[in-house]
């Protein structure tokens, strides 16, 4: 039977950690450039609002700079936390093509990586219901909306999260133990 094993330093593990550093870094690109270019074209911004701000079909927003600037700050918050994920990604990884994956260092940034999963999980309603203000702030009155919804992917994102953060504290636990072992023998 094959084993799927990946020792480190074989190029199977130096290739996977490769793939997941490069996407860490395309991730931080598109973090940065996607939002600066979407918030910076006015058509696409008053295209897209009614559906960013969670709107029913055939409401209006009426979009302009300010209502555009508040939206763009709101936005910083999911930028924020998504930059920060895929740094310690980064980080992750690189401790990985180390050779360093049962390391308290490793198991701390496998930790973070968790709490910032479920940072993002748990701010995104939250976003999407300030965007639905933001969008609507300059309707008529009666108007303007405050949408605040829960789907089946913020519940999957949060069991997603809640997992990996009990799988890391276990690890992170279990390393630190070992390492205590360590020390007395």
């Amino acid at each position: 039977m094959k084993s799927f094993d990946i020792q480190a330093g074989s190029a199977r593990h130096l290739r996977l950690c490769a793939v997941v550093r490069a996407g860490a870094l395309l991730g931080v690109a598109m973090s940065l450039a996607l939002p600066a270019i979407f918030w910076t074209d006015a058509a696409r911004v008053a295209d897209l609002a009614p559906q960013i701000a969670g709107l029913p079909c055939g409401a209006a927003a009426v979009i302009d700079e300010t209502a555009r600037a508040w939206a763009v700050a709101i936005s910083v918050v999911p930028i924020a936390l998504a930059i920060a994920f895929f740094a310690t990604v980064w980080r992750l990884f690189g401790e990985y093509r180390a050779g360093r994956a049962l390391t308290l260092p490793a198991q701390r940034l496998l930790q973070r990586l968790a709490w910032l999963l479920l940072a993002i999980v748990l701010s995104q309603p939250l976003v999407r219901a300030a965007m639905s203000v933001a969008l609507t702030m300059h309707n008529p009155a009666g108007k303007r909306h405050l949408v605040i919804g829960l789907g089946s992917n913020d519940y999957l994102g949060l069991i997603v999260a809640l997992t990996l953060l009990a799988i890391a504290t276990v690890m992170r636990q279990a390393v630190g133990a070992a390492e205590e072992n360590r020390g007395f023998v």
